[in-house]
């Protein structure tokens, strides 16, 4: 559903923040080329993985990824026409979360949209799924790998984005879309 509503036509200069194991990046340049593509992680274990996937996926001898922190991106400003992330935000701290969506805004352009996929509260028959993981990781955040449900479009129009928009996707995660413009 996010690489769905990201969009991206071929040309588009395009940015995955935490690609990770690049699930989603092998899919987004499957579809509309490599060209231009980049995808950013801190872990290097990850990077590894992503760039077997994208080898073997996607024929990607040479695959565009970077070890970078996601709180100094290392592009210049409004570099890309759209940027994914999915599943990164919920385990940074309030402070790391702003710092790395006012990042993925300064390399968008004008124009350029940001697509996020994170996990969020429940709602309606999924809200006890909070409560118990709510309780779970006030007992032990490390088994949850730190991962907690967000809620972020009041950040995100807190940090000057507009036409935010969430889309509440429920299920075994309850998780949060969310389409915005810088």
């Amino acid at each position: 559903m996010a690489i769905a509503r990201l969009n991206r036509r071929p040309g588009e200069r395009f940015l995955e923040v935490g690609v990770g194991t690049g699930w989603a990046f092998a899919r987004v340049v499957g579809a509309s080329g490599a060209g231009g593509a980049f995808g950013v992680d801190v872990a290097a274990g990850m990077l590894a993985v992503a760039r077997r996937r994208l080898r073997d996926e996607a024929g990607l001898a040479q695959a565009p990824l970077l070890l970078a922190d996601a709180r100094a991106l290392p592009f210049p400003d409004a570099a890309f026409d759209c940027l994914l992330s999915s599943y990164t935000l919920e385990v940074l701290s309030r402070r790391d979360m702003a710092l790395v969506l006012a990042e993925c805004r300064r390399v968008l352009r004008p124009s350029g949209r940001v697509v996020l996929l994170n996990l969020t509260e429940g709602e309606g028959e999924d809200a006890a799924f909070t409560d118990d993981c709510k309780r779970r990781f006030a007992a032990d955040a490390e088994a949850f790998g730190g991962a907690r449900p967000v809620r972020l479009a009041p950040l995100l129009e807190e940090l000057g984005f507009r036409d935010v928009r969430r889309r509440y996707v429920g299920g075994e995660w309850p998780s949060e879309l969310l389409l915005a413009a810088p």
